[in-house]
């Protein structure tokens, strides 16, 4: 009895030997398939080097009083970071992270110009952006995951009317599933981070801790991760938390109040004054009791005075000739740091006493730009291709139009950011030596950039060429000399 050769490549696969590509043409098999086949790497031999115990993860801050929920808090309590958002520098510092994103015009640019992929695209706008209050929830999302690490929403969804005049592909005919809420999750309640079986680098469920309110019951709650929409920020291998955007400027933040409060002393030391008495010779116990009556009547502060006795000198040695440090220039230097940790530190140049540049600003605004670039990338993604597993964009697509092999893409245009004058110029340029053809999709996006009503067709009104080149100056004309030659 023989094998046929088709049971070859079998044989040699449970030995542990690869066969040679023409097994695979003699079988039938394309011997490029089977080198494909046999090439793929389809489950990785590395771990994610992260500690994970019981669903605790081993920190990585190396300050131990900042680490897990020491920084984003514990039991529906703040932490480090909900502290430093006191500060009006800081607070500031993550506004100007969130503020061009919610300013940007979000939508999903479609898979093709198909009648299908287009209304896909506008579906997702529908159910995303439209209906919900998208700049609340992106305001949300953004400020979490740059103040704690992590940013954890809970996606629900429920059976809506579908507008059919807006939707005529749709299979519903009317009726399909729409996302109802992004609830939060917030970062003070997570106790345990469980990792998935499936990929390491995954997040399976956590654990929350629900307080006591009127409302809700009290206890903890097992949330799948097929269900949350996670961005953590700066992730290395499986630590879920993330390294929070705001923990670059917890030195500057924790100098600045030191600073501070060496300055408010120096005010009060300098601004106030401090009585004091100088005793004479002979006194008695009656005379220094006097003095001290007197001086508590000076002072709000009973203690805020100082008696000598005669002969005494007193002097407050400041080591700066009286005049104490530059604490004003310290504490601005904080502030500017606080700024650079989100390339913002063109906005302080000339506000300390100095001058500023504007070659440096110009620089640091591209790099400020080009900030906000990757945090909208990093938005859009988590939306769009999904992060443990699953995708918000194609669950719903495929809940309405059945499976889909490519989705659309949540992009964000018309980042207030760029620098539109050096744009534009350009592009002017490239038109008028026809390099770029001016069409009514490009009027339409300069429209939407200016933020000027849209084009109206029946009262649009074509421009008149003109004559004269543009910039031009007309020569005088020359006295006549005639007159004088006569």
């Amino acid at each position: 009895m023989g094998f046929g050769l088709g049971l070859l490549p079998y044989i040699a696969g449970n030995i542990g030997i690869s066969p040679p590509p023409y097994i695979g043409a003699i079988s039938g098999q394309s011997p490029g398939l089977a080198r494909q086949e046999n090439d793929a790497r389809s489950r990785r031999i590395g771990g994610s080097g992260t500690s994970i115990t019981a669903g605790l993860l081993d920190d990585l801050e190396n300050n131990p009083n900042l680490q897990g929920p020491l920084w984003y808090g514990a039991q529906g309590g703040i932490g480090i970071s909900g502290k430093m958002l006191r500060d009006a520098h800081v607070r500031q510092s993550i506004s100007l992270v969130t503020d061009p994103l919610r300013s940007a015009n979000w939508c999903f640019k479609p898979v093709s110009k198909s009648p299908l992929h287009l209304e896909q695209a506008q579906f997702c706008n529908w159910v995303f952006t439209d209906r919900l209050n998208w700049d609340q929830i992106l305001k949300r999302i953004v400020a979490d995951y740059c103040v704690d690490g992590f940013s954890l929403s809970e996606i629900t969804d429920d059976y809506v009317d579908i507008p059919v005049d807006r939707f005529p592909l749709h299979p519903g005919k009317g009726r399909g599933i729409a996302i109802n809420g992004i609830h939060e999750i917030p970062g003070n309640t997570v106790e345990r981070w469980w990792q998935s079986k499936q990929n390491s680098l995954w997040l399976d469920r956590i654990t929350q801790y629900q307080p006591y309110n009127d409302k809700e019951k009290v206890g903890y709650r097992e949330i799948p991760a097929d269900r949350i929409l996670r961005l953590t920020f700066d992730q290395k291998g499986a630590y879920f938390a993330g390294m929070a955007l705001l923990r670059s400027t917890y030195g500057p933040w924790k100098a600045k109040l030191a600073f501070m409060a060496i300055d408010a002393i120096k005010h009060e030391r300098r601004g106030v004054g401090t009585p004091y008495v100088i005793l004479g010779e002979e006194v008695n116990d009656e005379d220094i009791d006097a003095a001290r009556e007197t001086l508590e009547q000076l002072r709000t502060n009973s203690h805020g005075a100082v008696i000598f006795p005669s002969g005494w000198t007193f002097s407050w040695d400041t080591g700066n000739k009286g005049t104490g440090t530059d604490t004003d220039g310290a504490i601005a230097r904080c502030d500017i740091a606080i700024a650079h940790n989100v390339s913002a530190g063109f906005m302080l140049l000339g506000l300390t006493g100095g001058h500023g540049s504007y070659g440096l600003s110009f620089t640091q605004k591209s790099q400020y730009h080009l900030s906000t670039v990757g945090h909208s990338k990093f938005v859009a993604g988590a939306f769009t291709l999904g992060c443990d597993g699953w995708s918000p964009v194609r669950r719903i697509l495929e809940l309405n139009y059945g499976r889909v092999d490519e989705v659309p893409t949540l992009e964000a245009r018309n980042l207030p950011t760029r620098d539109w004058a050096e744009v534009l110029p350009q592009l002017i340029n490239a038109t008028n030596a026809n390099l770029v053809t001016p069409d009514d999709p490009l009027e339409d996006n300069l429209r939407d950039i200016f933020q000027v009503t849209p084009r109206d067709e029946a009262t649009s009104r074509k421009p008149q060429p003109s004559s004269a080149p543009m910039n031009t100056i007309e020569p005088e004309e020359e006295e006549s000399t005639d007159a004088v030659e006569a």
